[in-house]
């Protein structure tokens, strides 16, 4: 069977890695497998990397706008890679609920079986009437959809009209066979990160991964963290990313006289050693699909304090694999991260918790229910 793989981001994050685990499980079952994405730099590694288990890559020249003429052009780059390609299945992974409509649209009128994952999606960003008349349209015989998360499901059914959205949580890898393993793993980890970063041994850690943009909110970390600090002077927040609110986030800890208290790294290839060292994992985002750094936390058995925007609380059930705060508020997530820090053993068991949950939602479990689905996509129309 031919399948081919598309997305639609200009740069690699969590979109991009399900398509790549899921296109290699694909191989494994033995499938001709295709993979479609723009051609930017910031993909050029990854369209390596693809290309170096046997997978091949091919341009889809559309890129992620407002604009409504380049909106509804994308149906055209899609129909040409399609008659390329002319796969048996497709699957599109889905960022922006409202972005990929014209290329479903196109794949509903190719009549290829189509499964559309979608990954992210927001509540204060409803569809145009002509946009949810579009997605009306599209041919239930040909296209599936799907959602990475209960909470991404209902909203897609809500905002969308879709019925029957099928939901496929994300998966993790795991870190360790058992609790007693990754405890011994963590004391190597603390030891080789704090030495790495130039901390006493008594400093404790508030670890935070994603990109420092408007999403991932770490600007409630900064106002959080003066409250934090006068409470657990021993703390220290260390954050794995970039982003065009970098200076701006730098500026504001300056201000505060903090700027010393935050460590920014940048993006890094050993997040999992972080996750083993962190003492509080920390993700204030205002919005997630299912968050990929809350699974791969729990998994790596670091206490975690999230906001309750979207699936996180699906994924932590607080109180009792971890800490939630509301979307935006400071001096709350102050309150929990002080609550975190003030009773380090009660953290711990809602992360032993945490962790064995994550053995439950497995990575290979999460490939393997995804081909499962493309395979059960209707072909009587193709």
């Amino acid at each position: 069977m031919r399948y081919l793989a598309m997305s639609m981001g200009d740069r690699r994050g969590g979109v991009e890695s399900c398509l790549m685990h899921v296109a290699r499980g694909a191989t494994a079952r033995g499938w001709d497998v295709h993979a479609a994405f723009p051609p930017t730099d910031a993909l050029a590694p990854f369209t390596r990397e693809l290309e170096s288990t046997g997978i091949a890559c091919h341009p889809l020249d559309i890129r992620e706008s407002d604009a409504q003429r380049l909106y509804w052009d994308h149906a055209g780059p899609t129909l040409e890679l399609l008659e390329r390609v002319r796969p048996d299945r497709v699957h599109v992974h889905i960022n922006w609920a409202l972005f990929a409509l014209p290329v479903l649209m196109a794949c509903s009128a190719w009549g290829a079986p189509t499964l559309a994952t979608y990954h992210l999606g927001r509540d204060d960003r409803p569809p145009t009437p002509a946009k949810r008349d579009a997605a009306s349209r599209l041919n239930p015989r040909v296209v599936t959809i799907s959602a990475v998360s209960r909470h991404l499901g209902s909203l897609l059914e809500r905002l969308f009209g879709y019925s029957a959205v099928e939901v496929v949580p994300n998966g993790v890898e795991p870190i360790a066979p058992g609790w007693d393993t990754l405890q011994r793993m963590r004391a190597d980890a603390r030891l080789s990160v704090r030495e790495e970063l130039q901390l006493a041994e008594a400093e404790r850690v508030l670890l935070s991964v994603g990109r420092l943009d408007d999403q991932k909110d770490h600007a409630r970390v900064v106002e959080a963290l003066p409250a934090v600090v006068r409470a657990h002077p021993d703390v220290r927040c260390v954050w794995l990313g970039e982003g065009d609110l970098r200076p701006n986030l730098e500026s504001r800890l300056s201000e505060l006289g903090l700027r010393e208290r935050v460590i920014i790294p940048g993006f890094r290839e050993d997040v999992r050693r972080f996750l083993l060292a962190a003492d509080v994992f920390v993700l204030p985002s205002k919005y997630e699909g299912l968050a990929l750094s809350l699974l791969e936390a729990m998994a790596a058995g670091a206490p975690v304090v999230c906001s309750d925007a979207s699936s996180n609380p699906e994924t932590v059930e607080p109180p009792e694999l971890g800490l939630t705060f509301p979307v935006g508020d400071a001096g709350a997530l102050a309150a929990r991260l002080v609550e975190a820090l003030d009773h380090p053993a009660m953290m711990l068991a809602r992360a032993e918790r945490a962790f064995a949950k994550s053995r439950r939602m497995s990575l290979h479990a999460c490939v393997e229910r995804t081909l499962d689905l493309i395979e059960r996509t209707p072909s009587d129309c193709a």
